[in-house]
């Protein structure tokens, strides 16, 4: 292509060429090629590509009927051969048609004779009387099974009447159909407030509005026609069809219906309701997938669905949780009403857990085995005592072989029934969280399980190319690495349109990043500016987001307005001590000089985070936990008003140098300014959950669609007065993003533990890819180690580094590195403050931080940390106090052994905070995340309140705080490393990492076992026994695996274990739900003797018991 220095050379353009020119995703014509006259004096004439790009055209492969249909041609072109009949001249034109399209040679010599009207109102006599005569044909087995097959895909056109009354009703925001603009060219509608919108600066785009952006140029009716066959059949000829002639899409059989829809998502299943009303009746038929409605509304906790499935268990029985897995096997064998078929059991039982329930069933419910319908109880104990999702998969690729006479739609509903029983059992009776998680998760494999692009034998679809408007999906998804997942596809089907504003809510490690890619490739036409919260995340986005994206963080956009003005005033942190100068009204206050001075501060803080245009008496704070104070008096609050107004106006005078500020205070005055963004046509804002009220204001006062993306489980930032943007607006439309490609299921349900446990979140679950994760305490790769504090990772990295005290799995040989450098964290600072401790006497030792520096003893640097409430000072006091003299040293190995850049190091010490963002192979988490759970599942709102002045963790959990180790945690790929807080959050959640197993799996030949329990010798008589999974905490702990006895394995109780250096606890026993609803699998006997269990009162007082432990 030609440089903008030497233009190509201008060349009229046919709009008959241009309509069937292929460009590039790239390049677009600027206005409809057919709209260009021959006598037309358009500038942009010459900007259009030639025809002979046509030949470059790529075509997608996938699978369709275009193969079929020409076997089928052949196959009657060499039956007319056999038989030496001739055909007719009408039924060869109609062959030659239908073969050739308008190009061939009947066609010509029509055009010969006739004009281009006559052709085209004989040739569409011809065809009916074409059709009429093959159906008389002395052949017409095959004539008429081809123009059977052909025209079985072939939709009804509508009349000229309805498509009139369907354009006059048309919304213009539809995300299914093209828009029609000339339907509001009065100014009316929902497009008319963006007709005269700007485009990109620079560039010959912007002369063209968002109408003409969003639509779909109506003049392409070769676009028109073959989006009619949506890729079923080959593509049509010119010809138009009768309107007459029949839909066969409306004749399927319904049981092909079924078979394909039943493997939609929920979601999807939903929505096709409004194709025609042949799906809707099938979809709403109550037999239909009802396991399936039944599922997702009890989910939702709609109270018809809570209200069946209570009434249901009432029915069968259920009273207490021993009885969960019994109730559940009596409705699969008597009430399910699925005919399983004749080769399900002999493919049941090729797999091994199937294998393993029939002998539980035998020994323990043998009636259920004298039923026809034993086979769903098989199937149904073979889900419940599987390990891990893959078992669960397999017991579905057992029944679906390509062979298999299941029904694809029973085996789904089934699976989908059992996951209704679990899901309920686990909220009103609070078993095990995984039970209903390993089936969820199977679940969505099984409805997001794509085939391969490459798969042999596959047909290729003419996609067509070129066209302005969104694109094509299948030309983007060709390109990319794996396949999008049907939540990622809806996003990308969504038809942008202005006034949208659009929540995409994606879970940790779901791939937002690489479906905004693909969205914005699928509108090459528009310009997007993508909002982003940090500047390293924002530059690796420059790298991966096609040119039609401009990636700038918010604080980038006010910079070149405000920021570069005031840039000599930027500082990295404005502290209390720097105000002190500045304050005038302090004179008659009762608060300390310094603490007064905190209060200003925050006070400009909240006005900068705010949209208020001027400093009120809302933003000074007044309740204890923000500032530490017990009271602020109202005359206090109106001196601190005051004092906040002035240092305000000296912080944005530019000649007052000495006052320095942060980068907050120019985007305050960047959203003061009101701005508009011109040159783009659509705004994106990554990690909308972080972004404050100043930057969101910046954001949806512009007259343009927004794309809010984030997870609100990770907003961490409200310290930085980062409010939930994804609750703060009312969504046009909201999408989610729940699977992750970062880390396999194991790891994705502890995740999904902590969200359900300590936030109570149970909308939406987050789904694991199908690769290996370990949480056992296996380590590979990188090895990052996260911590909550900065004091508890600089203790981490004293241990490692200069102690050499190594957990096990942790690397020997230590190339270290800090997230966000050694620099970030300011460790020098800590080496002037052990100076300042030391000095007693004499003039003051040269001190490098000019900070500490002012102070001139270390006692007037604790007690300004104590009145403003510096945690980060506080936190480095307390470590020189602390080490002592050795901190010196510490630092000086720290920096010898941790100075490798994050790719080269195989141990990376962070933050949670800083964290965010990153992933490594292995994450073993610190033991210093201030959450306690309550341990019975029921009752966790009412956290445990321990009297125990150490242990200082004894308020409700914060939601940021949950947030903190929840992002802390999903940075693993690999290896998860759980602290003792989060196995007490697991506890919560029933998970103790114990499955039902065979006794021949553990006992390696011996015909006794070890209890791990009480440590007594016992000879397994049962087909399962409860075998727990080693563990190997994050502080070194290794929880002992092996079997447990049938005592131990039902035990009714449990004693939560806390471990507080050198106290181990033990708190009050609460209730097992998990034991008691596995003890119909692994329980004794009918003709057992019943257990004798000791009885175990609750300890008084403290209740806990305290256990020394004498080796540290």
């Amino acid at each position: 292509m030609s440089s903008p220095d030497q233009p190509r050379k201008k060349r009229r353009v046919d709009p008959q060429e241009g309509s069937s020119s292929f460009v590039s995703p790239e390049i677009l014509p600027l206005v409809s090629p057919s709209q260009v006259l021959k006598s037309s004096k358009d500038p942009n004439r010459g900007m259009y590509p030639r025809n002979d790009r046509t030949k470059n055209k790529r075509t997608l492969s996938c699978a369709s009927f275009t193969k079929a249909s020409k076997l089928l041609k052949e196959s009657i072109e060499k039956d007319a051969q056999s038989k030496k009949t001739e055909v007719s001249d009408l039924s060869l034109a109609e062959v030659s048609i239908r073969e050739d399209g308008p190009s061939s040679q009947k066609s010509k010599q029509l055009n010969q004779t006739k004009s281009k009207q006559d052709f085209k109102t004989s040739s569409s006599e011809l065809s009916t009387k074409t059709r009429r005569k093959m159906s008389k044909s002395k052949f017409p087995i095959a004539s008429s099974l081809a123009n059977k097959i052909i025209n079985y895909f072939k939709p009804t056109p509508e009349s000229s009447a309805k498509k009139k009354a369907q354009s006059k009703t048309a919304i213009n925001h539809s995300r299914d159909g093209p828009v029609n603009v000339n339907d509001h060219a009065d100014g009316s509608g929902i497009l008319s407030n963006y007709s005269h919108a700007p485009g990109p600066s620079g560039t010959q785009s912007s002369h063209r509005s968002l109408n003409e952006i969003f639509a779909i140029p109506v003049q392409h009716e070769q676009f028109e026609k073959k989006m009619r066959y949506y890729g079923l059949v080959e593509e049509p000829s010119d010809e138009k069809y009768d309107e007459n002639s029949p839909c066969y899409f409306t004749h399927l059989p319904q049981h092909i219906l079924e078979t394909i829809l039943c493997q939609l998502p929920f979601i999807d299943l939903m929505k096709n309701r409004l194709v025609c009303s042949t799906w809707r009746d099938v979809i709403s038929d109550p037999k239909f997938m009802e396991w399936k409605k039944r599922y997702y509304g009890l989910k939702k906790c709609i109270g018809e669905y809570v209200s069946y499935m209570k009434e249901l268990c009432s029915e069968l029985k259920l009273i207490a949780v021993e009885n969960c897995f019994e109730t559940l096997l009596k409705f699969m064998s008597t009430e399910l009403n699925r005919k399983p078929s004749a080769d399900m059991y002999e493919l049941l039982m090729k797999n091994t857990k199937a294998a393993q329930a029939e002998l539980v069933l035998t020994e323990r419910f043998p009636e259920l085995l004298n039923k026809e319908s034993k086979v769903w109880c098989i199937f149904t104990t073979a889900l419940l005592i599987s390990e891990t999702v893959d078992d669960v998969h397999g017991i579905y690729k057992s029944l679906m072989t390509p062979k298999s006479g299941c029904s694809r739609h029973d085996i789904t509903d089934a699976f989908y029934c059992v996951a209704t029983f679990l899901l309920f059992f686990r909220t009103e009776y609070g078993i095990n969280h995984g039970l209903h998680y390993r089936v969820y998760n199977a679940l969505y494999w099984i409805e997001n399980e794509l085939p391969s692009k490459n798969t042999q034998g596959s047909q290729t679809l003419n996609i067509l190319k070129g066209l302005p408007g969104q694109q094509s999906i299948h030309s983007y998804c060709e390109k990319s690495n794996g396949n999008l997942t049907n939540e990622q596809l809806r996003i990308l089907n969504h038809r942008l349109q202005p006034s949208q504003i659009i929540k995409i809510v994606a879970l940790a490690g779901t791939g937002k990043t690489t479906t905004l890619i693909h969205f914005a490739q699928l509108y090459p036409q528009m310009k997007f500016l993508n909002v982003m919260f940090n500047k390293a995340v924002c530059e690796e986005a420059k790298k991966r987001f096609p040119p039609n994206v401009t990636c700038r963080t918010a604080h980038s956009l006010a910079y070149t307005v405000f920021g570069n003005r005031l840039r000599f005033k930027l500082a990295s942190k404005v502290r209390p001590h720097d105000l002190v100068p500045y304050i005038e009204h302090h004179a008659g206050s009762n608060l300390p000089v310094h603490s007064y001075a905190k209060l200003v501060l925050s006070t400009i803080e909240k006005f900068l985070f705010s949209t208020e245009e001027e400093i009120d008496l809302v933003h000074v704070p007044s309740s204890q936990s923000e500032v530490g104070v017990r009271n602020v008096s109202e005359a206090d609050k109106c001196k601190i008003l005051k004092d906040a107004t002035l240092i305000w106006e000296k912080m944005i005078d530019r000649d007052n140098k000495q006052l320095k500020i942060t980068h907050d205070v120019y985007l305050k005055l960047y959203q003061l300014s009101k701005p508009k963004l011109v040159g783009y046509h659509s705004i994106m804002v990554d990690e909308a959950q972080d972004c404050n009220l100043a930057m969101l204001n910046i954001v949806m006062s512009q007259n343009l669609p927004v794309i809010l993306v984030g997870d609100p489980n990770q907003q961490i930032y409200g310290f930085r007065g980062a409010v939930n943007a994804l609750e703060s607006f009312s969504p046009t439309h909201i999408y989610y993003l729940t699977k992750s490609f970062r880390f396999g299921p194991e790891i994705a349900y502890v995740a999904s533990c902590c969200l359900e446990v300590l936030k109570t979140d149970n909308s939406n679950t987050l789904v694991g890819t199908n690769k290996p994760s370990y949480v056992d305490g296996k380590a590979e790769g990188q090895y990052a180690i996260i911590a909550r504090s900065n004091a508890q990772l600089f203790n981490e990295a004293i241990r490692i580094c200069c102690q050499g005290r190594l957990k096990p799995n942790e690397p020997t040989v230590i190339h270290g590195c800090f997230a966000g450098g050694l620099r970030s964290y300011n460790f020098d600072q800590m080496i002037d403050i052990y100076k300042l401790l030391n000095h007693h006497d004499g003039p003051v030792p040269h001190l490098n931080d000019k900070f500490i520096a002012r102070f001139k003893s270390f006692k007037e640097l604790t007690s300004y940390a104590r009145n403003v409430e510096d945690s980060d000072l506080l936190t480095k006091i307390d470590l020189v106090g602390q080490h002592n003299s050795l901190i010196v040293d510490y630092i000086s190995i720290i920096k010898e052994k941790c100075s490798y850049s994050m790719a080269l190091a195989n141990v990376v010490f962070s933050t949670a905070h800083k964290a965010k963002g990153l992933e490594f192979d292995t994450v073993c988490l610190t033991d210093d995340y201030p959450i306690v759970p309550s341990i019975d599942y029921r009752r966790r709102n009412n956290r445990i309140r321990l009297r125990l002045q150490a242990y200082y963790f004894n308020w409700a959990v914060d939601a940021e705080e949950s947030n903190i180790i929840y992002v802390a945690l999903t940075r693993a790929k690999n290896c998860l490393i759980l602290p003792d807080k989060l196995l007490r959050v697991l506890l919560a959640a029933q998970e103790k990492f114990e499955y039902p197993m065979p006794p021949s799996l553990v006992s390696n030949g011996h015909s006794k076992l070890e209890c791990i329990g009480c440590c007594e010798t016992f000879t397994p008589h049962t087909s399962l026994i409860l075998v727990r999974r080693k563990i190997v905490a994050a502080n070194g702990r290794t929880i002992k695996g092996g079997a447990l006895c049938t005592k131990c394995a039902t035990e009714p109780t449990v004693r939560p274990r806390v471990q507080i250096e050198p106290v181990v606890m033990f708190l009050d026993p609460t209730a097992d739900y998990a034991h008691r609803s596995m003890a119909a699998f692994v329980g004794p006997l009918p003709s057992d003797p019943p257990i004798i269990r000791d009885s175990f009162g609750a300890f008084h007082e403290m209740d806990v018991v305290y256990v020394i432990n004498l080796n540290v």
